[in-house]
């Protein structure tokens, strides 16, 4: 607080100041840090009575990915590719698998390792 005088003073001027408490009236939380699948976000909100700014933290989304899809064979190899992807950010992740062709013809769902790699010739 600033005190304007105006004439000569001599003796020192003592002068108290009581800062009254309020009760914050705080409006709605506005998001000001979007959350994304690896990073945090933040939202804020204001006092209507003082301007105080109060903020806190939006946890991160994490991934969300689909179920592994197999996109290719390597028959020399005996791998197989899989593929994923998030469906909020788009991000994809890839991994090999290796005998793959065997594990497939041990579980007989495609037929014996040698049907299968005449198949995909």
């Amino acid at each position: 607080m600033i005190i304007i005088g105006i004439g000569n003073y001599t003796d020192a001027i003592r002068t108290t100041f009581t800062i009254e408490k309020h009760v914050h009236s705080f409006g709605d939380w506005e998001q000001t840090v979007t959350p994304t699948c690896i990073q945090k976000g933040s939202e804020s909100r204001k006092c209507t009575v003082c301007g105080e700014i109060e903020t806190r933290e939006i946890i991160k989304r994490g991934h969300k990915f689909s179920a592994w899809k197999t996109t290719s064979f390597n028959l020399k190899n005996k791998t197989s590719t899989q593929t994923r992807k998030c469906s909020v950010c788009g991000k994809t992740e890839t991994q090999t698998n290796k005998n793959a062709i065997e594990r497939l013809a041990g579980a007989n769902r495609f037929g014996t390792a040698a049907e299968i790699a005449k198949a995909s010739i």
